[in-house]
């Protein structure tokens, strides 16, 4: 049987990846230098078997890993130290290794006196890294974290009342934190289409906007192993480390003082010894993974029947929960969050946040219903987690065998929710223009990543050129005195194209305030002349010099077991979307998915990386 190290290398190959880039997050700790050491060790290992094996060199897999040195600047000598780990890590094989220097510029006086600097530290360190693999094309990027970190993160979380799923403790992977609105680090920089294999449709062949993909994944794969087993293997490669003395002060740090407490394991009560505390967290991680099967066995029965990427829609109909359902409640919020994620403008919702109105509207008891008599209510429309969910009409039976039968389940239209002065609680987006830049030059400004792409109400990624002067330029949400200023000046085919793009769902148009506007206001002006709406593509004439891209925010199809399909609007009932902007969400009954991933760029993230195992214990003796 092959070793973990081995599986997942021969993965990676049987998947297409030949030429891995890998990049490793070391402070130069123990922890960090032994996982350095190990993944040279592995590249070794890997060559032997390829040299035995008289594999073709063109096929043989190739990690490259790149060392990212993070140096805090927050005391003396830390910029020294950075080059003494740079220095080790090429005695052990790792000759590729970059210094990232953290900026305090934004806070003044001495930051290591800051009241919050442990999360400051966190979020500035997470950005750098981000930062970094994306500009060295690097998506996947390793972690030293070991068994000790985890019982000091469950001991915290305990001590800060965490309860459930919070002490599990740390994940073995994720998406990379604290990165929110970085473009090409935080689920995107890599725009994907959706382009329908079955050739059966009819009219435009316009497609939606694209679907963000890519960003950058962190792993843990030491988890399971005690800081005294790596500094076994850090003796035993030869690879030296540095010693943090702050990490020593116990009244430093919560974390320090939790650390120092394990020091003496032995004045301990049994309850809080190490062994205990990672039983306790394997517990909650089991319990979480029950959840999640459970949710994934729903996920299945959901059908999301059309997804509009430039208005942020969809309509979905959910399936029942049976009242004998374990943790019922828990399951059915679950169930919500993953759908509601795809229209929220919340980066994060809170389970607390749907399980009241939500779930008992969505998810009515089946027993309770039979005994009030209301399963025959039709229920009315709610806010919950950032999400307008307004329930459609059901149509009337067309027979009388029809309208014995049970009531047919309710289509559900989300939005985002409505704002609450109607789009005038969002502060705008103010894009910069060329004569705003006096001291960069324009080339370099436009070919900054991040100064081109913006997520804008955390559900679509905007690059907005901006070549006006004389006035701001702004994007903030559709207000209704915008319409009027939208028809001016458009030909007949341009005010149809607005007005089926507006229109209403059954007469409500609340789904609109959602919509981003391009709007400019001259110098010296309140007034805000309309430019267009960048989602849609309609601009009114007259703001040449105003162009855009758009795509929509990261959608985990495969996580909802779902195939897409682009319809022709024909096919929708009336009254709805034209559906050359709209994606049909189906699931396909065995058959290969009827879609193909176009990249604008790269690879799309499914056919560059499969998920990396955590990598077990590598016996080196």
């Amino acid at each position: 049987m092959p070793s973990p190290t081995e599986g997942w290398i021969s993965g990676l190959s049987k998947a297409g990846r030949v030429d891995v880039e890998v990049g490793l997050a070391v402070s130069g700790g123990v922890d960090s230098m032994a996982l350095a050491a190990l993944c040279v060790r592995m590249n070794q290992k890997w060559e032997h078997i390829n040299t035995h094996l008289r594999i073709d060199p063109e096929l043989r897999l190739k990690l490259r890993f790149t060392a990212f040195i993070v140096d805090h600047g927050l005391r003396i000598g830390s910029d020294e130290e950075a080059r003494q780990v740079k220095s080790n890590l090429a005695k052990i094989g790792i000759y590729d290794s970059r210094i990232l220097k953290l900026s305090w510029k934004d806070h003044e006086g001495d930051p290591s006196k800051l009241p919050n600097l442990e999360s400051l530290a966190r979020k500035y360190r997470y950005q750098a890294l981000g930062r970094a693999c994306r500009d060295h094309d690097i998506d996947t990027l390793l972690l030293g974290h070991h068994a000790d970190d985890q019982v000091e993160t469950v001991m915290m979380r305990l001590v800060k009342g965490h309860r459930g799923k919070g002490l599990g403790g740390i994940k073995p992977s994720s998406v990379i934190p604290e990165c929110e609105g970085i473009y090409g680090v935080h689920e995107s920089g890599q725009a994907i289409e959706l382009v329908a294999s079955r050739l059966t449709m009819q009219g435009s062949s316009e497609l939606p906007i694209k679907i963000e993909s890519g960003g950058v994944h962190i792993y843990r794969p030491l988890l399971d192993f005690p800081k005294q087993k790596l500094i076994s293997t850090c003796k035993s490669h030869g690879a030296e480390w540095v010693t943090d003395a702050t990490n020593a002060d116990p009244t430093l740090t919560s974390r320090n003082a939790i650390r120092y407490m394990y020091e003496k394991p032995n004045k301990l009560p049994r309850a809080l010894s190490v062994t205990r505390i990672l039983a306790l967290a394997r517990h909650f991680q089991k319990a979480e993974r029950r959840r999640e099967e459970a949710v994934v066995e729903l996920l299945t029965k959901v059908k999301l029947m059309n997804f509009d990427t430039r208005r942020g829609t969809l309509r979905v109909v959910f399936p029942p929960i049976p009242d004998d359902q374990v943790e019922r409640q828990t399951i059915a919020a679950m169930v919500l969050r993953r759908v509601v994620l795809w229209v929220t403008p919340h980066p994060i919702v809170d389970l607390l946040s749907l399980i009241g109105t939500a779930v008992k509207t969505i998810f009515p008891s089946p027993a309770r219903e039979a005994m009030s008599g209301s399963s025959e209510e039709r229920p009315k429309p709610f806010n919950a987690a950032g999400v307008f969910f307004y329930p459609l009409p059901t149509p009337e039976p067309s027979s009388a065998t029809e309208s014995s039968t049970s009531a047919p389940p309710i289509t559900w239209f989300l939005s985002r929710e409505p704002h609450r002065q109607f789009g005038r609680d969002l502060e705008p987006h103010i894009v910069r223009g060329f004569s705003e830049l006096p001291n960069i030059k324009t080339a370099v400004y436009w070919k900054s990543i991040e100064s081109r792409w913006f997520l804008y109400d955390n559900r679509w990624w905007l690059n907005i050129k901006n070549g006006m002067s004389g006035g701001r330029l702004m994007v903030r949400n559709f207000r209704p005195d915008d319409s009027p200023q939208l028809k001016e000046g458009l030909d007949y085919a341009e005010l149809s194209l607005l007005n089926k793009a507006l229109r209403t769902v059954n007469g409500d148009d609340r789904w609109r305030a959602g919509l981003p506007i391009v709007v400019w206001r001259p110098r010296g002006r309140q007034e805000d002349q309309v430019v267009g709406l960048p989602t849609l593509d309609i601009r009114k004439p007259g703001f040449a010099y105003v162009s855009w891209s758009c795509t929509y925010k990261k959608v985990d199809f495969a996580d909802l077991g779902l195939e897409a399909v682009k319809v022709d609007s024909k096919s929708l009932e009336s009254g709805f979307y034209p559906s050359q902007k709209v994606i049909h969400i189906s699931r396909g009954a065995g058959e290969a998915p009827p879609i193909a991933y176009h990249p604008t760029d790269r690879k799309p993230r499914e056919e560059r990386e499969p998920q990396l195992p955590r990598v077990r214990w590598i016996n080196t003796d």
